[in-house]
């Protein structure tokens, strides 16, 4: 999933990124979506199921990370939001 949202990305003129499905592998994109949400790679994401679905979604990183420094602040951020979400777990 996340090869195809940075291909969607680097296509995008507007910065909007749709990534179509079916509904065979909907459940799969969407785990994948979720889960790219946990470590900060994917900040929201709206599914739209008429006429085929397609996910609308929203990248946290404001740019690639093609570049030592804007690999460093992902990273960084990436760590957070997991940190972040255990935390929840250690609670109990």
């Amino acid at each position: 999933m996340l090869d195809k949202l940075i291909v969607a990305r680097e296509s995008s003129e507007d910065g909007a990124i749709v990534v179509n499905t079916s509904n065979k592998y909907l459940s799969y994109d969407e785990l994948a979506l979720y889960r790219l949400t946990l470590v900060a790679l994917v900040e929201d994401y709206v599914i739209s199921y008429t006429p085929s679905p397609k996910f609308e979604v929203e990248f946290t990183a404001p740019e690639l990370p093609d570049r030592p420094g804007a690999v460093s602040r992902l990273e960084k951020k990436m760590q957070e939001r997991l940190a972040e979400h255990l935390m929840h777990l250690f609670r109990r």
